[in-house]
């Protein structure tokens, strides 16, 4: 009698623990709580909606369009000051089951490389995204910033803050399962094998600019040997950089040979340029808030592959010295060069 009582009491108990925990329903809330998949088992889209400088009122519509049409990697970044209103309008209603299907990445800002503030800066990002957990998290770059110090003009190392320090912090938000898998964005080769040396958990991916301008070739045979993806961002150049204009630099989209390629398979010279990425092993995050392109630059990912010759002429479109349209001089100490800086001139050809 004593065990019939308390099975009484057990199994109703069971069954408003699994109602609360999503496995019988529930409300998207519920659902969401549930933890991140397993962490090891990480597989990046090859194609992604990229983030930076979508503009108040565009960015979070854009995501939305992407996600909607068959996107399901999306990049970001506190630094974009777009999350919030990405999170509210794109990500706010998903359920378990559609969370569970995308792949979204976010990035630690220089300012928060201070250990004690590596926590708090993940949880914000996750409170601005409505999530609770991302399956990659960025360091976005290799520099430490004073808080309230970090731009042009306004520029403060933090000299007590190590990179080394910085990982271990984000490490044992990984080990919560806050983030499925770490990586690092802007890192030099002598930055990633630096990390490498000490790092319990190894980056999965390192995020930094990349297109035929610029094909870092040392840097990838690197990536390569260590197991770590690249993830391009500027993948078609950036059309619209007046600085570079001024210089006379031909506009990727507008190269003849990339043209020529464009008349020959019928794609758009933008879709030229990401089949040439993702071809070459690349995951590309093209930026666009106009749905038309959205939907083209995806569209990459379903044509007919590049032939030999045409990835060949892709390959041999080349400036000197290399193209950078994200130099980032800003954050160089004084006397510090470019060369030094970025580690090197990354005109080497991508395998």
């Amino acid at each position: 009698k004593k065990t019939m009582r308390a099975s009484h009491v057990i199994i109703p108990c069971l069954l408003i623990l699994l109602w609360y925990s999503g496995t019988f329903g529930g409300s998207n809330d519920n659902a969401l709580r549930d933890a991140a998949p397993h962490p090891q088992i990480i597989k990046i889209p090859a194609l992604g909606l990229g983030t930076w400088k979508a503009k108040e009122g565009e960015a979070g519509r854009a995501v939305k369009h992407a996600l909607t049409n068959g996107y399901t990697h999306i990049d970001l970044s506190p630094r974009y000051r777009n999350e919030k209103e990405i999170g509210e309008i794109a990500f706010s209603t998903l359920n378990r089951n559609t969370r569970h299907k995308l792949f979204l990445a976010s990035k630690l800002w220089n300012t928060d490389h201070n250990p004690s503030r590596v926590r708090p800066a993940l949880l914000k990002t996750l409170s601005d995204l409505h999530l609770t957990y991302l399956d990659l998290w960025y360091m976005h770059w290799p520099i430490s910033l004073v808080p309230g110090h970090d731009t042009p003009g306004n520029i403060v190392h933090d000299e007590t803050t190590t990179i080394t320090s910085t990982w271990k912090a984000m490490e044992s938000l990984y080990n919560e399962g806050l983030v499925r898998s770490l990586g690092v964005s802007n890192f030099n080769v002598e930055q990633l094998e630096a990390l490498l040396e000490t790092a319990v958990v190894k980056p999965v991916a390192n995020q930094v600019e990349l297109h035929p301008y610029l094909p870092q070739g040392r840097l990838a045979a690197v990536c390569k040997k260590h197991g770590i993806a690249l993830v391009a961002y500027c993948p078609i150049g950036s059309p619209g950089n007046a600085a570079l204009n001024k210089q006379s630099i031909t506009p990727l989209i507008k190269h003849p040979d990339i043209v020529q390629i464009s008349k020959d398979t019928g794609l758009t010279p933008a879709q030229v340029l990401l089949r040439w990425g993702v071809q070459k092993g690349v995951h590309v995050i093209p930026k666009s808030v106009t749905p038309s392109r959205i939907e083209e630059n995806l569209a990459s990912l379903a044509v007919t592959n590049l032939s030999v010759a045409q990835i060949r002429a892709v390959d041999n479109i080349r400036t000197t010295p290399p193209t950078r349209y994200c130099m980032a001089s800003h954050y160089m100490k004084e006397g510090v060069t470019p060369l030094e800086f970025w580690g090197d001139d990354g005109g080497d050809m991508l395998p």
